[in-house]
């Protein structure tokens, strides 16, 4: 057994060595046998660290975090990586006034615990095989770091509840194949622009309250539940399919300016005494006064005196149409492209695409992303998510 273990840290060290001397830039280790491990494998100055392999718990994710929290690490590429789950919760090394517990619930997701305490402030990309992320995973002011990212790979299904609550991460790359994001998810994290991606069919309350300078809510999004939006932000776009719009959703946007709300029929505005929530009498209507008086609510063509006369809406002081050319300005988004010790993670290329007018008449399913404009007439079209134009 001596020989056996003797063996595979040897085996690890060596394939250390050697990809150090492919690449001074990043140090790649891979842990061909679970519990092998060790925080002294990595030299002092490394900075860039990628591991591969299967990582147990405790052994391994207890040395990791003993790593990290002894040295600088400026980036953390995971892609290859998977997590065993142990059946015991254990106790991490003490980082100062306090100890913190990891757990890993099953195999194959990502230990909830293994940065608090550590404040890291580098770039994590985590591992391809990861479907979701349990609740409270990276929970905490002292577990990500003020300047601190995270990229996801298409792949990941869910975030759990409180998942990044209080974290001061400042920038995280979600993949398209994202489906569900728990309550509080990004409570109050210091992330300024955050792409949604638009198979998410409900925002749930607390989700989206942070200090967000732009943020893009998903195309297919139905739902958007109490207290679930808030931002720094001048403008936000509500998509055309949304049916129901929470209690006080969006009245934590101090700089909000317009209202676009894409959806012909007006949404089912949520009250006190609405079914979908229970809150205590007393609160108000839908929207803050400060909301229906200062900001301006632009609407589809068409549908202007439908909101004048729905429930909610129709406290708005100044609802107009939208303009012809209207569509959501995406600048500022890179379409979550990510690249990490030579590893790219983030949307693939498209096979398909399906192509929208500006009013979200889809006029083509499927097509070859060469060939959508065949047979269009000249215009803007919505192509895979992303303006184009027929000239």
């Amino acid at each position: 057994m001596a020989n056996k273990f003797f063996l595979s840290v040897a085996a690890l060290l060596f394939t250390a060595m050697t990809a150090l001397a492919q690449d001074s830039e990043v140090y790649d280790v891979n842990v061909a046998e679970p519990g092998t491990f060790t925080a002294d494998c990595v030299p002092g100055d490394v900075t860039k660290l990628k591991i591969t392999g299967k990582l147990d718990l405790p052994n391994d994710c207890v040395e990791l975090y003993k790593l990290l929290s002894e040295r600088y690490i400026e980036e953390l590429d995971l892609t290859g990586a998977t997590f065993q789950r142990c059946d015991t919760v254990v106790e991490l090394p003490s980082t100062g006034w306090y100890t913190y517990n990891l757990t890993c619930y099953q195999d194959n997701t990502f230990p909830v615990g293994l940065f608090q305490g550590l404040g890291f402030s580098g770039k994590l990309v985590m591992p391809s095989t990861l479907k979701s992320v349990k609740k409270d995973t990276f929970y905490g002011d002292n577990a990500l770091g003020r300047g601190s990212e995270v990229v996801f790979s298409e792949g990941l299904d869910s975030l759990g509840q409180d998942a990044f609550c209080f974290s001061r991460i400042e920038k995280i790359t979600l993949p398209k194949s994202l489906k569900y994001v728990g309550s509080g998810c990004f409570y109050s994290t210091s992330i300024k622009e955050l792409y949604m991606p638009d198979d998410i069919e409900e925002i749930d309350d607390s989700t989206l309250n942070s200090s967000f300078e732009h943020l893009h809510l998903p195309k297919n999004l139905k739902r958007i539940q109490w207290w679930s939006i808030s931002g720094m932000y001048k403008t936000l776009t509500i998509p055309a399919g949304v049916e129901f719009v929470g209690y006080q959703s969006i009245d934590g946007c101090p700089l909000l300016e317009e209202l676009h709300c894409l959806a012909a029929v007006p949404p089912v505005c949520g009250h006190e005494d609405s079914p979908y929530v229970q809150l205590e009498p007393g609160y108000g209507d839908t929207f803050s006064d400060r909301i229906v008086e200062d900001v301006v609510l632009y609407v589809p063509k068409g549908s202007v005196e439908a909101y004048r006369n729905a429930d909610g809406w129709n406290a708005f002081k100044d609802i107009r149409e939208e303009a012809d050319d209207y569509e959501e300005d995406l600048s500022w988004y890179d379409d979550g492209a990510a690249s990490i010790g030579g590893v790219s993670v983030g949307k693939p290329a498209a096979t398909s695409v399906d192509v929208f007018t500006l009013q979200g008449v889809c006029v083509k399913r499927n097509v070859a992303p060469g060939s959508w404009a065949d047979g269009l007439v000249k215009g803007v079209y919505i192509v895979g998510g992303e303006k184009r134009i027929v000239r």
